[in-house]
């Protein structure tokens, strides 16, 4: 209603500072987008005029609803140009208001704030998949004692890789290493047992115990046992004579039993491990499977290993800009940078309270002293009227547009104001204008 009053009268400044009231207004109630409208039409309308004050302080409310919407860039602009403006006019009361604005624009726009934000809502340590965060390695061998074979092996001994005659070699130890392997801190334990899968071309299987499942704990297992080809072989040739087949080969693969458990940087695991190891198996010789069309030699399957993943503990990391700190570092920075912010805040609100008058009349000493000379009394009776104003911006404008100097005058620690143009006294006082309080103001002005 107000508002459309300073329409009606046409008076422009008024309307400005209405504007910037309310802007002001919406943004203390926490509607920062609203408020822009208003103090938008209130910057322009005071520019386009050249009043300052209003114009000024519609920057500072401008600034706060962009911080308070996250546009930190749009805030600083409308702060620099609040604080040089404030500066070149010498308005003290929005100098106070733009330093104390861009202290909370610094508390809230510093990257330190920002990683303060982030870094405490994110975990200290995330816990991403890894490849290749253990390995189980397994190595296959086999030996036996031939009493006088030192003519077909060179030796009464027949190790890993050679092949095993019959006629002189009655039975053989097998046996399988497994090893656990991480870089990572582990605990691991299981069970490890030893197996000899036998394989006829007409799809016959037949599995022989080598060695039992036994326990084990730690990195490293081993698992052996004795296999005898009498019995084996005497099998062998009945399965032939069932099947009408004369001197039959076979295949006998070793197939270790590994089940593993335990915790790997602080996860658990449950795995196994069963490689294979074929060997070839007819009346006359058991060997490592030779290689052809099929697929390498058995040779190359001594040794085996496989590869684990799983969840490993690490401290997480934020990116912030092109750094990637880790949160915890990152809390650390943020409560150094949040604690210089709040001292810059401090001092900004100090540096506001002595720049801020502590009274109506200091406030005018510091926005108008250029303007103002203190008289014993002031002219009335020289004067056609008297018109006494509301605010001090009355007086004020008078006075700028009609070149004339402000008369201050002041009794009993009342003070007045007044300024004298075309005959006309324009008067102000910090004191109401009407009933017995408005003849004491002009008793006051007239010296009494």
């Amino acid at each position: 209603a107000a508002l459309e009053v300073l329409r009606k009268a046409g008076d422009r400044n008024l309307i400005a500072l209405n504007l910037m009231s309310t802007g002001d207004v919406l943004l203390r109630l926490g509607r920062p987008a609203e408020a822009r409208e208003p103090a938008l039409q209130a910057l322009e309308m005071a520019e386009r005029d050249g009043h300052m004050l209003p114009a000024l302080d519609a920057r500072i409310v401008l600034a706060q609803a962009s911080l308070a919407l996250g546009d930190s860039a749009d805030a600083a602009r409308h702060l620099v140009i609040a604080l040089e403006g404030a500066q070149q006019h010498q308005f003290t009361n929005v100098l106070a208001d733009a330093i104390v604005s861009s202290a909370r624009h610094a508390l809230v726009a510093q990257p330190a704030t920002r990683l303060a934000a982030l870094s405490w809502t994110h975990p200290l340590t995330t816990t991403p998949p890894r490849q290749g965060l253990y390995t189980q390695k397994g190595q296959f061998g086999y030996d036996a004692v031939v009493p006088g074979g030192e003519r077909v092996y060179g030796s009464t001994a027949v190790t890993t890789g050679q092949p095993l005659f019959m006629r002189i070699v009655h039975s053989a130890r097998f046996h399988f290493t497994y090893t656990f392997a991480s870089s990572a801190p582990h605990a691991v334990a299981g069970r490890v047992g030893l197996d000899a899968l036998v394989s006829g071309p007409n799809g016959w299987k037949r599995t022989l115990h080598v060695a039992p499942l036994q326990a084990f704990t730690g990195d490293h297992a081993t698992t052996a046992g004795v296999l005898a080809f009498k019995p084996l072989l005497g099998l062998l040739h009945q399965i032939d004579t069932l099947s009408n087949v004369t001197n039959g080969t076979y295949t006998v693969t070793l197939v270790p039993r590994v089940d593993v458990h335990g915790i790997v940087d602080g996860s658990p695991i449950k795995e196994s491990f069963s490689p294979r190891l074929p060997l070839m198996l007819d009346p006359n010789q058991l060997q490592l499977q030779p290689g052809g069309a099929t697929g390498p030699s058995a040779a190359a399957a001594l040794t085996s290993s496989a590869s684990g993943s799983g969840v490993v503990q690490a401290p997480a990391r934020l990116a912030l800009l092109k750094l990637r700190l880790p949160v915890k570092l990152a809390r650390t920075v943020s409560l150094f940078g949040g604690i210089g912010a709040i001292v810059l805040l401090i001092t900004a609100l100090l540096i506001a309270r002595r720049l801020r008058p502590a009274g109506e009349h200091e406030w005018i000493r510091r926005e108008y002293g250029a303007l103002i000379i203190d008289v014993a009394a002031l002219p009335t009776e020289s004067v056609a009227s008297t018109v006494h104003t509301k605010s001090f911006d009355g007086i004020a404008r008078v006075a700028e547009q009609s070149g004339h100097v402000i008369m201050h005058v002041e009794r009993a620690g009342l003070h007045a104001y007044a300024v004298e143009d075309g005959g006309v006294l324009y008067l102000y006082g910090s004191f109401a204008t009407d009933g017995p309080a408005q003849e004491n103001a002009l008793r006051l002005a007239e010296g009494a």
